[in-house]
Parts: structure tokens; C-alpha cells; sequence
């Protein structure tokens, strides 16, 4: 039985707690590697995965269930991941962890992963929900902006046009950030 997303969020409100652990089996890696994107650290994309996960059972137990259930997933989590980073923020700088430097290193474009990769996370941190996902799925998952479309419910054209709109709202700060 192949049910879709919106169907197990219906059976999880009605209380049925196998339905909710499929939907979180099968979009959890997504939001995991979402989050792991946002934050640049494992441990705190688990925790941040694990928080946006309880926060949408939450959600749904108070039967506020969301057309498309992977966008609504990817803002809780998105909002999770801000909060870890704040916190991380807070507290005194830690030092670049091998694994972090080697996603950094992994990254297009990045020469001097210690320097470019926060700027990179703060201005993907300031871009709004659709576009971090659009973003997201483009360059982590691979996806083409038909596939990113089908998997967010959105014509090609909406995405195609969020993903033109990132791009250069990533250049015009890198722009701003260099003249400085």
C-alpha cells in the first residue's frame, strides 16, 4: 500500500502512530540532509531533524495538517535549524571540526573552506523557506527543476524562477560582501 504523504498525516491525526512513523521513515533522510546543509554540523542536524519532527507531531495531533506535507516539513525544520544556529552563535566560536571542513571543502567554489563556508550558511540562513529547498534539493539532491517541482508540488516554472531569484540574491551579497 503506497499511501502519500497527506494520507498517513491524515491517519497520524486520527491517531494512528504507524501511519505518522512511515511518513517520518520515508522523509526523514531529506529533512536530515536539509538540515545538515543548513547547520554544517551532523550532530546538530540530527537534533534538528529529530526537534522539527516532534514539532509537526505536535502539529498534527492538533489535526492542522498542511497540503504538502515535505514543504511544511522542510520550514519547521528550516526554523529548528535557525534556532541551533543562534544558540551556536552564543556561544564563544568553536573550532573547525575535520568532517566540517571536509563538507566545506566539498563544496563548489569554496578555495578557503575555513573563510567562504559561514558566509555561504549565513546567506543560505536569510533565504526563505521555498528557495532554501529549491536550493537544497538542486545541489544536494541532485534533482532537475522538474523532479524538485513534482517532489514540492510546484509548476517547473515557480521553481525554475525561485531558483533564478537565489542565485542572484546569493551573488548580490557575495557582491556586497566582497566590495567591503
Amino acid at each position: 500500500m503506497n499511501e502519500s504523504d497527506v494520507e498517513l498525516l491524515r491517519a497520524a491525526a486520527a491517531g494512528d502512530r504507524d501511519a505518522f512513523s512511515r511518513f517520518v521513515c520515508r522523509n526523514a533522510p531529506v529533512v536530515l540532509r536539509f538540515c545538515w546543509w543548513r547547520v554544517g554540523d551532523r550532530h546538530d542536524a540530527e537534533d534538528a531533524t529529530q526537534e522539527a519532527v516532534i514539532r509537526l507531531y505536535e502539529q498534527v495531533r492538533r489535526h492542522r495538517l498542511p497540503e504538502e506535507p515535505l514543504p511544511w516539513l522542510l520550514a519547521i525544520a528550516r526554523r529548528c535549524c535557525q534556532e541551533f544556529q543562534r544558540r551556536r552563535k552564543r556561544h564563544t566560536a568553536r573550532p573547525l571540526r575535520e568532517e566540517d571542513a571536509l563538507v566545506a571543502a566539498a563544496a563548489p567554489g569554496n578555495a578557503a573552506p575555513g573563510n567562504e563556508m559561514p558566509n555561504l550558511r549565513d546567506a543560505i540562513v536569510d533565504l526563505g523557506d521555498f528557495e532554501a529547498a529549491v536550493l537544497h534539493l538542486k545541489h544536494t539532491k541532485g534533482l532537475s527543476c522538474r523532479q524538485i517541482g513534482e517532489q514540492l508540488g510546484r509548476p517547473i516554472g515557480t521553481v525554475t524562477a525561485a531558483l533564478s531569484r537565489t542565485y542572484a540574491k546569493l551573488r548580490a551579497r557575495f557582491d556586497r560582501e566582497n566590495a567591503e
